[in-house]
């Protein structure tokens, strides 16, 4: 893959909602042994799971309130705290039979992303990682 857009209507963020999507393990993988990049240098963030997850017909749903509108509050919240609240929200009452993880990866730079035009920075060139336990 070569994920992210140039321009100002370039793509920015993408989001791979499947199991086991973004492990941590395959992630390190890729950026330390073998030199494999699924991203080009305008890519922000790529959000993905660490995990087995579970489907939901409101997760989507939630994520994309989140970013927009907030919690109720009409105060947006970052893309990446929007992934992560958005799991809990949608998996919060079920029961499931393993843990249940999020994560992000992303430009330093731009893990506090927000949707809304300019409020974003501009990738500056260096990758981090992060996994969220979303469930229980």
């Amino acid at each position: 893959m070569n994920l992210g857009g140039s321009g100002a209507n370039g793509l920015k963020w993408f989001a791979i909602l499947a199991c086991n999507s973004l492990q941590d393990f395959n992630w390190d993988d890729m950026q330390n042994n073998i030199g494999v990049y699924p991203y080009n240098g305008n890519l922000h963030l790529l959000l993905g799971t660490d995990s087995v997850n579970s489907t939901s017909s409101v997760i989507l749903q939630y994520w994309a309130m989140y970013m927009n509108f907030g919690r109720g509050s009409f105060s947006p919240l970052t893309l990446r705290a929007s992934w992560y609240q958005a799991a809990r929200d949608a998996y919060s009452g079920h029961n499931y039979a393993n843990t249940v993880k999020f994560s992000v990866a992303g430009d330093a730079a731009c893990m506090n992303d927000y949707v809304q035009t300019n409020h974003y920075t501009p990738p500056q060139g260096s990758w981090t990682y992060e996994s969220t336990q979303v469930w229980p």
